[in-house]
């Protein structure tokens, strides 16, 4: 699997000539697009932005509404994907703490996308939240303040313009951490 980030802050997970697009900026291409956050009343399109299960292309997806951080005017949501073996968690830009009901369906995430700073949760609480979801890799992006972010992990984490590995890279690993630039 491959993992780019797009300068907007969304991604492109590709595995051979499959692409899984979260947040991606508008006409982007792939066979699966998540939305983490839609603005209502929301256009008709191909792409995954409610809580539901999905299968397409032999790619699993669940999304969870986000309740406490959804207004009259957008719809907010976390999405759990399984994707070439991989267990894949996108946070979106969370404001708050997950609610509990949330949190019990996110487990042994592989590989968990959020952003940290700016908009989103600030370092600490980011952190946090990543200590009690477990995941075995963090992705970081956008990192509004790296060094924040930095002091509350206790090292430095690696900076990387994209992220290649497979299923067999992440046995072993305990909350390892990258950032994407922003």
């Amino acid at each position: 699997m491959v993992i780019t980030p797009f300068q907007n802050g969304g991604l492109k997970c590709q595995v051979s000539d499959f692409s899984l697009l979260v947040d991606a900026p508008a006409g982007s291409r792939g066979e699966v697009s998540l939305r983490t956050k839609t603005d209502w009343p929301f256009k008709e399109s191909e792409e995954i932005k409610t809580a539901g299960e999905y299968e397409i292309g032999g790619l699993r997806v669940t999304g969870f509404n986000l309740e406490n951080e959804s207004d009259p005017k957008s719809l907010r949501n976390v999405f759990l994907a399984n994707f070439d073996e991989i267990k894949l968690c996108f946070l979106g830009e969370l404001k708050s703490d997950l609610p509990e009901a949330v949190l019990d369906r996110l487990s042994e995430i592989d590989i968990l996308f959020m952003p940290v700073g700016g908009p989103a949760l600030e370092a600490k609480k980011a952190v946090s939240l990543v200590k009690r979801l477990e995941p075995s890799l963090t992705v970081y992006f956008p990192c509004a303040d790296l060094k924040a972010l930095a002091a509350e992990l206790g090292q430095k984490p690696e900076v990387l313009d994209k992220l290649s590995l497979k299923k067999k890279d992440l046995s072993g690993l305990s909350s390892r951490s990258v950032v994407f630039p922003s």
